[in-house]
């Protein structure tokens, strides 16, 4: 390409308008100087694989389509193209307004044409993208589970490789699969989470991602005699009430499903009264108050 060298051009090759009122011609185009500008743009539409349009056909924009085809458009989170060619990781908005990464489980390095919105394309070719980081666990609280997540269910048989982010991340701490193609994934499922002590001292002797099993801490329950004690409001057991319990008659023969515990006697009648007694809420297992949520892994 050249710049304009025809009559009316200044000194630098730049266009003017002229000045009629001066005499000043303004500078002409030259057949030579169109037919450059079209060859070099023409060659750019052309080089990216598309077509030039014919007369009456343009639609403005395919220099654009070409350059995003190109590649010298290479900005995250543009819109889609069907002929721009993505590589590994890249993210694009579709034409639903989602975005999405090209995940790449098949480690193709490359995709063109392959439109993320059609939902035969995802998750192994493009995925949704949200911006959690892979290997990153989150808290779920919905039977149907988000594309581009694993449940941690303690799965043994994970592919290394489609899920290469994750093994990334877990190694084989989880599990190590059938040694060589794949690898355990956590199990959480019914389980509460700690902090790792690392160090600290707090929950000693455990190494990341160890399993705990329940326990109550041990403890003693401190019940106090009435021997020396007057006045309303205190209670407690009189001393010629002690008996061993292996004793004949003595809770000797306990039901299944029956408990024993301590209860306010306000009116001295030998009964439950004031404050009503509850005997609390036994399980198999020792536990807080809990919501039941889907711990899941970013692919």
């Amino acid at each position: 390409m050249h710049k304009i060298e025809a009559p009316g051009a200044t000194q630098d090759n730049r266009f003017t308008e002229g000045d009629p009122s001066s005499g000043v011609p303004a500078t002409e185009l030259s057949a030579s100087f169109m037919n450059a500008v079209q060859d070099e743009l023409a060659n750019v539409i052309q080089e990216a694989g598309l077509t030039l349009k014919t007369a009456g056909t343009e639609t403005g924009d395919q220099l654009l389509a070409a350059l995003n085809a190109m590649g010298v458009n290479t900005g995250q989170f543009q819109d889609y193209s069907a002929l721009r060619t993505y590589s590994t990781g890249e993210v694009v908005r579709g034409s639903d307004g989602q975005f999405y990464e090209f995940y790449d489980r098949d480690q193709a390095g490359t995709v063109q044409g392959v439109d993320p919105t059609d939902s035969q394309n995802r998750p192994h070719v493009w995925m949704e993208w949200d911006g959690v980081k892979p290997g990153t666990t989150i808290e779920w609280r919905s039977e149907t589970l988000p594309e581009g997540y694993l449940e941690n269910d303690g799965w043994q048989g994970a592919p290394r490789q489609d899920y290469r982010r994750i093994f990334a991340a877990f190694g084989t701490t989880h599990g190590a699969g059938d040694g060589s193609t794949t690898f355990g994934m956590p199990e959480d499922r019914g389980e509460f989470k700690r902090g790792w002590d690392n160090g600290r001292g707090v929950d000693p002797g455990r190494s990341l991602a160890a399993h705990q099993w329940h326990a109550v801490e041990r403890h003693i329950h401190a019940l106090p005699t009435g021997t020396g004690i007057d006045g309303s409001g205190h209670w407690g057991v009189d001393d010629q009430y002690w008996q061993h319990t292996n004793s004949a008659g003595v809770n000797n023969t306990p039901s299944t499903g029956q408990t024993a515990g301590t209860y306010h006697d306000d009116d001295g009648d030998g009964s439950p009264s004031g404050t009503s007694w509850t005997p609390g809420n036994y399980a198999d297992e020792t536990r807080s108050r809990n919501n039941a949520v889907i711990y899941l892994t970013k692919i």
